[in-house]
């Protein structure tokens, strides 16, 4: 299939984790929350591990994901900046993904789908230092992420990706989604999402959900390192785009804000994306 323009031929080793199947669908600051993730039980849904060494004891296959994704990394800078800055940049962002691993935030492993979005967000961590170290910026560094993402959600096939992002409009998704935003104000986990569902108004949106607090804004605090984060957020337009599912958003906490305010209507053009995003961060 052809790529975008922005995302260049050169991305070999991107890692494969098919973000419709699992990012697009995740209670991060992306798009719609599993329904799995719904509270059934006294104190977390059902599903979750024990929190003893979690990330040591899956240490092989999360140092994997991020060497393949990081071998995309190291071609994409390539085709922008050079070999030299790209090999050196993607040795020393191996190194200290190595490092960041183990304190990742616990907040139930496999059992949360959030977890990968804390994991993407140590990949992102571990990209930041070396290429400022380079000169370029978080917004150079962000690139990365999107133009991956970009390229994944590409190759969805339309067909299936609208089939997959009408689903989350059905009563029964909506009280699962509901449900799973109650679960989080529980705070079962320090390092977890915190979300409100917000009804229909039966005209501007469907439905929607505000968070009150990101697991990635609480991770990019944590190294104090916030200039990545609102970047972070922009791939939530694109998978919307792919699903049909029309978010709009005006408020996130990675800039500031009091909410991340998603809502969300069927079929409704996104006109947000990371050409209209970004010159608002400049100017704030």
């Amino acid at each position: 299939m052809q790529r975008s323009a922005e995302a260049p031929s050169t991305m070999s080793g991107i890692s494969r984790r098919r973000f419709l199947t699992v990012a697009a669908a995740v209670p991060a600051c992306i798009s719609f929350p599993l329904p799995a993730a719904s509270g059934t039980s006294e104190t977390r849904p059902t599903g979750f591990q024990s929190r003893a060494d979690f990330y040591s004891a899956h240490k092989d296959r999360f140092l994997d994901e991020f060497v393949e994704t990081n071998e995309g990394a190291r071609n994409y800078l390539a085709s922008k900046y050079g070999r030299k800055m790209a090999d050196a940049v993607a040795d020393e962002s191996l190194a200290r993904f190595r490092v960041l691993l183990p304190d990742i935030p616990y907040i139930g492993g496999f059992g949360n789908p959030n977890t990968t979005y804390l994991l993407i967000a140590a990949w992102c961590e571990a990209w930041h230092g070396p290429m400022s170290r380079w000169g370029k910026s978080a917004e150079n560094t962000m690139r990365i992420l999107y133009d991956f993402d970009k390229t994944e959600l590409a190759e969805i096939l339309r067909k299936k990706a609208l089939a997959e992002g009408a689903k989350k409009f059905s009563k029964q998704s909506l009280e699962k989604t509901r449900a799973w935003a109650e679960w989080t104000q529980r705070r079962s986990f320090e390092g977890d999402w915190v979300a409100y569902f917000v009804a229909g108004d039966g005209h501007e949106f469907d439905f929607g959900y505000d968070y009150t607090e990101c697991g990635v804004v609480k991770y990019f605090r944590k190294h104090n390192s916030m200039a990545p984060a609102p970047y972070f957020c922009l791939n939530d337009f694109i998978r919307s785009q792919t699903l049909g599912t029309g978010l709009r958003r005006s408020k996130t906490l990675a800039q500031g804000d009091d909410v991340c305010n998603f809502r969300y209507k069927k079929g409704r053009p996104v006109l947000q994306n990371w050409e209209s995003e970004v010159p608002k961060f400049h100017r704030a």
